[in-house]
C-alpha cells in the first residue's frame, strides 16, 4: 500500500526521542487516518454479559441479549436523558442465542438454544408467536420486508375475513363460562400485505425462511450434523438427496462434506428477495451455543463441545488461504443460494402463507377448545361417575338373582315409589342429600359448559375453517400461479371433508348432551325424592325447597328414563365422555398412528384436522425448497484482526479467546467477516458486500469486497463479478493503528473501530488508544478481481494480491470522519453495533463491561456530558 506522510512520520519520532507521548485528541486526528472530528457520545453505561445486540431500525430502541444463565432480552432508549433507559425485560425460556429486529421495527425475533424462534412485541414484551423449526441451537437470525416495489397493489384481506363471528376467547372452567368474552387471538396478527421474511439458522446447517417469523416457506439444510440432540425431533428440512441436488455440477467435489463441521454466522436475504448468503465460520467453529467466556465456570458452554485449534497460533497466527476449498480449511465461507423462487411468486406466496397461517390458527383454537372441554368435562363427571359405581356395588352386593342389576332396581323404585334394599342402604351409607345436590349442580355446569364451548366456539371455528379451505381451494385451481408453490385442491378438499365430519360430530355433542342432561335430571330427582323420605336423612329448608321446586318428572322424560334403563344404557354419561374425548394435551397434537375414521370423538378429530393442516404448510415448504440451488461457494481469508497487535494484554486475551471459541459480541480473536445487500443502481440486481478486518500482518487493514452473483438458469454456468478494496488505518513502524471491528452503516457507508498503538512515557510498552471512523465507500477505489470463479481454488476473497491497500489520509477531503479519545474501555471493544438510519452506532466491550453510544450525526464538543454508570 502507499506510504503516508514523511512529515509527520518524522515529527512522530522526534517526539518520541523526547520521551513525551503523541496525544491523539477529540479534535486532533492522526495525519492519513480521517478528518478531525467529535461525534457525540450519547452514553457510557455498564453492560451486562451480552451475547448479542441490534438497534431498532425505525425508533431510538437498543435490544440486548444476555448471555447465561441469566438469557434475558431487554430494550433500551439510549438516546433520551432518562437516567433508567431500560424499557422491558424478558426472560428467555431455552437460552437465547440470537436476536433481529423486524424491518418495521415493532417486533423482534429471538432464537434459542432448544432450537425454537420466538416473536416478541417490541412495545410491550408480549410473546406473538413462538415456533420450533429447527432442532439444534438457533445461530443466526435476519428479517427483511416482502416488499420488493413492484408496485402492485396492497393485498387486503378477503370480505369473509371481517362477514364471519369472531372466535372467542376460551373459558377455562364452568364457574367462569358466563363472563364477558374478548377476542381470542387466533389469527395471524400481521396484516398479509407486509409480512416480512424471517430467515434463521442453526448449527446443524438447516437455513428456514419463513413468513412473518411463523410460516415456513423454505427450509434447506446446507451442512448436517451427525444427528438431531437427544430427546429432540427432527426440524423440517430436504432430504438428504435433495440437499445433494442443491450443488450444481460444476462445483468442486466434497464442497457439501466441507461444510459439515461448519457452523453458520450470519445469513442475509437479498431485498429483491432472489437471494440468499449464508456466511460459515471455520471449521470446528463453534457458535454461541458451545462456547463459554474465559472466567466464567457456571456457564453451560464448554469450551470442551467444540473442535479446538491445536495451538493459539493455529486460529490467530498468518495463514495462507488454502489452493482449494476443503474440510480444513481456516477461511470463512460464504454460500450465495439461488431462491428466486421467493421473488417470483411473492404475490401468490403472502396469499397462500397468510391463508394457511390463518388456517392454522384457528385449527390450533378448535384444537385448544376441545381440550379444554375435555377437561372441564372429566372435572364435572368424575364425581357423578364415581357415585354411580358405588351403586353399581351396592347392587351387586345386595343382588338375589344373578340377573340382578342396578337398572331393574332404578325400574322397581319408579314402579313401586320406594326404594330397594340395595337402594337404600346406597342412600343410608354411601351419599347423602348434599352431596347429590353438589353433583348434581357440577354435572349440570359441565352440560351447559359444553353447550356453550360447541355452540360459540367450535361450530364457529369450523365455519371459519370451511370457508378459509373454500378460498384456499379456490386459488389452488389457478395452477399456473398456485401449484408451483406447492397449493393443490386434492388435500384441500380432504381438509374440506374433516372440518365438515368436526362440525358433526358437535351436532351429535349437542344432541348427547341434550339426552344426558334429561336422563340426569330424572336420575337426580328419583334419588333425592327416596334420599328425603329416609328419617336419617335431614334436608336443610334451603334443600327442600330445591327438591321441591325441581317438581316431578316430566312424562316425556320420564319414558325416555324408563327406556334407557330398559335398554341398560350407561348411567354415568360414557357416551358423551366417549363423543369428547381424551384430553391429550400439546406433546400428542399430531395423533400418530390414529387413522382419521378413527377420529370419533371431537378431541381426535381436532388433532387429525391439525395434523392434516400443518402438512399443507409442509408442501409449501417442499415445493420451494425444491427449486433452492447453490449459486456460489466462496471462501474469504479474514485472520483476526488481534493477530496484528502489538499490545500484549490484547493479544492474550484475543489468543485465549481464538482457542476457547468465545464468539462475538463477547469475545475477542475471531474473525470479523459480515456480509450485507446494497443496491447496485437502475436495472442491477443487489450486490453482496463483504465486510473484514484482516490481521496476520504488519497492520490490521480494512477489506471491502463486493459480489455480483446473477441467478442463471439450472444447470448453467453461474459467472461472478467481484472487486475489492482495502484500506489501511495510517500511522507509522512507531505508532501503527489496527482496523479492528467494522460495520456497514447505511448505503456507501462503514464504520470501523481503530486500535491506535504508541509507545509508552515509561518502561518502554506498548499502550493503546481507540477511536471510530464513517468512511465514504464510495470513494474508494475497487479493483476488479479478473477470474473470479463461483466454485473452486478461483473463489477465494481476501489474498493480499488482490488489492492494493490505500491510507485513509489517501480519500478525497469529507469521505473520513472520525472520532478519537475514545475511552479506554473502547480498545478491548469485541463488537460494534450501527444503524444509519438512527445515526447512531454502538461500541460494546465485554471485559471491560462497557457499552458507549455515539451519534454519528452530530458533532459536540469535548466537554459534552458523558452519562457514565
Amino acid at each position: 500500500g502507499r506510504s503516508c506522510s514523511e512529515t509527520a512520520l518524522a515529527a512522530e519520532l522526534v517526539a518520541m526521542e523526547e520521551g513525551g507521548i503523541p496525544s491523539v485528541g477529540a479534535g486532533e486526528a492522526d495525519e492519513g487516518t480521517g478528518q478531525a472530528c467529535s461525534f457525540r457520545i450519547w452514553s457510557d453505561r455498564s453492560a451486562s454479559d451480552l451475547e448479542a445486540l441490534e438497534w431498532n431500525p425505525c425508533m431510538d430502541l437498543l435490544a440486548c441479549l444476555t448471555a447465561p444463565p441469566d438469557s434475558t432480552m431487554s430494550i433500551y432508549r439510549l438516546l433520551a436523558e432518562d437516567q433508567s433507559p431500560k424499557l422491558l425485560s424478558e426472560k428467555i425460556t431455552g437460552v437465547g442465542t440470537a436476536l433481529a429486529w423486524s424491518p418495521c421495527g415493532r417486533k423482534i425475533a429471538v432464537g434459542d438454544r432448544l432450537g425454537g424462534v420466538s416473536v416478541y412485541d417490541g412495545e410491550s414484551g408480549a410473546v406473538l408467536h413462538v415456533r420450533r423449526p429447527h432442532a439444534h441451537p438457533v445461530s443466526a437470525l435476519s428479517w427483511v420486508s416482502d416488499s420488493v416495489g413492484d408496485g402492485a397493489p396492497p393485498i387486503e384481506d378477503p370480505p369473509w375475513a371481517r362477514m364471519l363471528p369472531p372466535l372467542l376467547a376460551m373459558p377455562t372452567s364452568a364457574s367462569n363460562m358466563y363472563t364477558e368474552a374478548h377476542d381470542a387471538e387466533a389469527t395471524a396478527s400481521d396484516a398479509p400485505g407486509d409480512l416480512g421474511l424471517l430467515v434463521s439458522a442453526d448449527e446443524g446447517g438447516l437455513v428456514v425462511v419463513s413468513a412473518g417469523g411463523s410460516f415456513t416457506l423454505q427450509a434447506s439444510r446446507l451442512c448436517g450434523m451427525p444427528g438431531p440432540p437427544p430427546q429432540q425431533e427432527q426440524a423440517p428440512g430436504p432430504s438428504p438427496g435433495a440437499r445433494a441436488a442443491l450443488w450444481p455440477q460444476q462445483c468442486p467435489e466434497g464442497s457439501a462434506e466441507a461444510l459439515i463441521s461448519r457452523r453458520p454466522k450470519a445469513v442475509r436475504l437479498s431485498p429483491d428477495l432472489r437471494s440468499l448468503a449464508v456466511l460459515f465460520g471455520p471449521p470446528g467453529s463453534s457458535s454461541s451455543s458451545t462456547a463459554a467466556p474465559e472466567g466464567d465456570p457456571s456457564s453451560p458452554r464448554t469450551p470442551a463441545a467444540t473442535k479446538a485449534p491445536s495451538s493459539p497460533s493455529a486460529r490467530m497466527g498468518d495463514q495462507a488461504s488454502s489452493a482449494a476449498f476443503g474440510a480444513e480449511s481456516p477461511d470463512d465461507v460464504v454460500l450465495v443460494l439461488d431462491v428466486r423462487k421467493l421473488a417470483v411468486r411473492r404475490r401468490e406466496l403472502i396469499m397462500a402463507s397468510s391463508m394457511a397461517e390463518r388456517l392454522s390458527a384457528v385449527t390450533d383454537y378448535a384444537r385448544r377448545a376441545a381440550e379444554t372441554l375435555a377437561k372441564v368435562w372429566k372435572s364435572g363427571v368424575d364425581g357423578f361417575a364415581k357415585k354411580v359405581r358405588a351403586l353399581e356395588d351396592t347392587v351387586e352386593a345386595h343382588r338375589l338373582s344373578p340377573d340382578s342389576t342396578v337398572h331393574q332396581d332404578l325400574l322397581m323404585t319408579c314402579c313401586s315409589g320406594n326404594p330397594s334394599d340395595a337402594l337404600h342402604t346406597f342412600l343410608m351409607k354411601q351419599t347423602s342429600v348434599q352431596q347429590l345436590l353438589r353433583l348434581e349442580r357440577g354435572l349440570m355446569q359441565a352440560l351447559d359448559y359444553a353447550n356453550l364451548i360447541v355452540t360459540t366456539r367450535l361450530q364457529v371455528a369450523c365455519h371459519h375453517l370451511i370457508t378459509i379451505l373454500h378460498e384456499m381451494h379456490a386459488r389452488a385451481g389457478w395452477e399456473q400461479k398456485f401449484k408451483a408453490i406447492g397449493l393443490e385442491p386434492g388435500p384441500l378438499e380432504g381438509l374440506q371433508a374433516q372440518a365438515g365430519a368436526l362440525l358433526r360430530l358437535g351436532e351429535l355433542l349437542l344432541i348427547e348432551c341434550s339426552q344426558a342432561r334429561c336422563f340426569a335430571k330424572t336420575f337426580f330427582q328419583v334419588l333425592l325424592r327416596m334420599a328425603s323420605k329416609l328419617p336419617d336423612q335431614t334436608p336443610s329448608a334451603s334443600e327442600m325447597s330445591h327438591i321441591a321446586n325441581c317438581g316431578s318428572p316430566t312424562r316425556e322424560d320420564l319414558d325416555e328414563f324408563i327406556a334407557r334403563l330398559q335398554h341398560r344404557g350407561s348411567l354415568d354419561l360414557s357416551e358423551v365422555t366417549a363423543r369428547i374425548g381424551m384430553a391429550r394435551g400439546t406433546a400428542d397434537r399430531n395423533v400418530r398412528g390414529l387413522p382419521d375414521a378413527a377420529c370419533c370423538s371431537v378431541v381426535d378429530a381436532t388433532h387429525c384436522l391439525a395434523r392434516e393442516v400443518e402438512k399443507v404448510g409442509d408442501r409449501i415448504c417442499a415445493a420451494l425448497s425444491s427449486h433452492t440451488s447453490v449459486l456460489a461457494c466462496i471462501q474469504v481469508h479474514a485472520p483476526s484482526p488481534w493477530t496484528s497487535l502489538a499490545v500484549p494484554e490484547l493479544k492474550a486475551v484475543a489468543s485465549s479467546n481464538a482457542v476457547a471459541s468465545v464468539p462475538s459480541a463477547r469475545g475477542l480473536g475471531h474473525s470479523t467477516v459480515m456480509l450485507a445487500w446494497e443496491s447496485a443502481g437502475q436495472n442491477e440486481g443487489p450486490c453482496l458486500l463483504a465486510l473484514w478486518t484482516g490481521g496476520g500482518q504488519k497492520r490490521s487493514e480494512l477489506h471491502i469486497s463486493r459480489l455480483r452473483v446473477p441467478p442463471a438458469p439450472p444447470g448453467a454456468p453461474v459467472r461472478v463479478h467481484a472487486e475489492r478494496a482495502c484500506l489501511q488505518a495510517g500511522g507509522s513502524s512507531a505508532r501503527a493503528a489496527h482496523f479492528l471491528l467494522c460495520e456497514t452503516y447505511g448505503a456507501g457507508k462503514v464504520a470501523a473501530l481503530i486500535v491506535q498503538e504508541y509507545a509508552a512515557a515509561r518502561g518502554g510498552a506498548v499502550a493503546a488508544s481507540a477511536s471510530v471512523c464513517l468512511i465514504d465507500t464510495t470513494d474508494c477505489v475497487f479493483d476488479t478481481l479478473p477470474n473470479f470463479a463461483a466454485f473452486g481454488p478461483a473463489a477465494v476473497l481476501g489474498m493480499p494480491s488482490q488489492a492494493n491497500a490505500m491510507c485513509l489520509g489517501d480519500l478525497p477531503e469529507g469521505s473520513v470522519r472520525r472520532r478519537d479519545n475514545l475511552p479506554e474501555s473502547c480498545i478491548w471493544a469485541s463488537a460494534l453495533c450501527a444503524m444509519a438510519s438512527r445515526g447512531v452506532c454502538s461500541v460494546y466491550a465485554w471485559r471491560a463491561r462497557r457499552l458507549l453510544t455515539l451519534d454519528m450525526e452530530a458533532e459536540g464538543d469535548e466537554d459534552d456530558d458523558e452519562a457514565g454508570n
